[in-house]
């Protein structure tokens, strides 16, 4: 197994977030996925295909907090999306498959994962609720080709993820939160049948036997629901953003009370203005966002933190022009991690940012 060092620099830019730290991995480009099971064990992935040279069939994992890195085979074609849980649990989501990582010998190791009502399954959106409960949210085809709306959830480990449908869903899903084993939300938009946007959460509170949405907005100024996340163990207490990357506008509206209402408690309708990519709830009063936006040929990466648990926001941007923060992972609230590329994508600019 090839090992290799992390290159540690600070960043002193004024305008960098004051305890985020960014790191290249020697010889690593295109991170583009994060995902960390506890403060040291941590993977890395490819989110993009670039040239016949990167597949996209690089997986890198670190022991140590970022200070050096082995590299693990994995199968996908490209690694879209990572999810973690303690215990050194991860799942890849790749380019029409699962995978699900265990340990032998003190080797990482992935297998396929076994996907019941599907064919193939892309994930959008993949997260972890604890060692044994996975959830994937994506574009799907089933055994007979027909697309199909819904997630797939995972109780062993990402072993097997079963085919879940969400009834009542009037858009593709875009990403889920689950604060308990029995209470998750989905949230969904895009343009209906009249080619107008709308948004919409639903939250089941039986493991997804019912659904019930939560919100719903068809009106002129719906933007699609994209992001959301709960407080663990808290089934009353989430935030979701809502993003039209048409008009770079983007809203954060979060509910103290299991969806009953949602209360706006951030909005940019700036031209240009960042963009959200990842949403963390990490406790009652820690959140973050990440993202990015400006002009072409000038975007540069964005945090939003929240210490009053989304009630409000503070932006920092962060990083070189043309930068993207693209994926977090937030082992706890003192210590976090997220990856950054080039806003097309190019290797020049992927690096790991580390929070401590």
């Amino acid at each position: 197994m090839k090992t290799v060092w992390a290159v540690l620099f600070l960043c002193v830019a004024v305008t960098a977030a004051p305890h985020w730290n960014a790191t290249r991995i020697q010889g690593v480009t295109n991170i583009g996925a994060v995902a960390f099971s506890d403060e040291m064990s941590g993977i890395v992935g490819v989110s993009r295909e670039y040239s016949k040279r990167h597949t996209g069939r690089e997986l890198w994992l670190t022991k140590n907090g970022g200070l050096n890195w082995d590299r693990v085979p994995c199968q996908p074609t490209l690694v879209w999306t990572l999810a973690a849980a303690t215990g050194n649990s991860f799942v890849i989501g790749g380019m029409d498959n699962l995978q699900y990582g265990s340990s032998s010998g003190g080797q990482l190791n992935f297998q396929n994962s076994s996907l019941i009502g599907m064919g193939r399954f892309t994930a959008r959106d993949l997260k972890a609720r604890d060692q044994s409960f996975f959830a994937a949210i994506g574009s799907s085809t089933s055994d007979t080709g027909k697309a199909k709306r819904g997630f797939m959830i995972s109780r062993d480990g990402g072993k097997t993820f079963q085919y879940n449908s969400v009834l009542g869903l009037k858009e593709d899903p875009h990403a889920g939160a689950y604060p308990t084993a029995m209470t998750w939300y989905i949230a969904a938009g895009g343009l209906d049948s009249a080619r107008n946007w709308s948004s919409q959460i639903v939250k089941t509170v039986d493991g997804g036997q019912t659904w019930k949405t939560v919100w719903f907005d068809s009106s002129s100024t719906a933007d699609p629901a994209g992001l959301i996340d709960c407080e663990p163990g808290n089934t009353d207490h989430c935030c979701a953003s809502f993003a039209n990357s048409l008009l770079w506008r983007v809203t954060i509206r979060c509910t103290d009370d299991g969806g009953q209402n949602w209360k706006v408690t951030y909005q940019n309708t700036n031209p240009g203005g960042p963009l959200m990519t990842s949403l963390r709830l990490i406790d009652a009063k820690n959140a973050w966002a990440a993202g990015g936006g400006g002009s072409s040929g000038a975007y540069t990466g964005a945090f939003w933190q929240s210490v009053d648990g989304g009630q409000t926001w503070t932006i920092t941007r962060f990083g070189s022009p043309d930068t993207f923060v693209n994926s977090m992972s937030w082992p706890s609230a003192k210590r976090g991690f997220a990856t950054s590329q080039t806003a097309e994508f190019r290797t020049t600019a992927s690096q790991l940012l580390i929070y401590t």
